[in-house]
């Protein structure tokens, strides 16, 4: 069982990830500064830094948060259609890549896009860790098609 104090971090930090996409939304940009959703929510900015690594540490965490929701979605058309109908899968999963990349904007170019100003692409994700993962299985859904493929001899 959680803590409240832990109950009450994470609920902060689902806060200003919330916060910081609709500044995005509403900007029309993914390029956010932590002085505006500190702002936003009524908090210092150097109190920010209790929850995210700075900038790039708030703008890795949404871009495992997007991959996540892209892997699950992805994952769910894929499953949709029977593994024995390589093509309707394949269709299954382009579809669930441009619905979710129409319906988040902001998620997609924050995985598929330019990096945001000041933040180097190498930057935006770990090498290892949750945003390696997210990105690894946002993937997977894909590669999983192809070697569907190549077993059955399709191609």
């Amino acid at each position: 069982m959680q803590t409240r104090r832990e109950v009450t971090r994470e609920a902060t930090i689902r806060e200003i990830k919330q916060t910081a996409l609709a500044r995005m939304r509403a900007e029309g940009t993914i390029d956010v500064r932590l002085s505006d959703v500190a702002r936003d929510m009524r908090m210092s900015a150097p109190g920010l830094y209790r929850y995210f690594d700075g900038r790039e540490g708030l703008l890795a965490a949404l871009i495992t948060d997007s991959l996540t929701d892209l892997a699950e979605q992805v994952e769910q058309a894929r499953d949709a259609v029977p593994a024995g109908d390589a093509g309707g899968r394949f269709l299954a999963v382009a579809r669930a890549y441009r619905t979710w990349a129409l319906a988040d904007p902001q998620g997609f170019t924050l995985v598929f896009g330019p990096p945001p100003s000041g933040v180097a692409r190498g930057h935006q994700g770990e090498a290892h860790g949750p945003g390696k993962a997210a990105a690894v299985r946002a993937m997977e859904g894909l590669r999983s098609l192809i070697r569907e493929a190549e077993e059955a001899g399709t191609r």
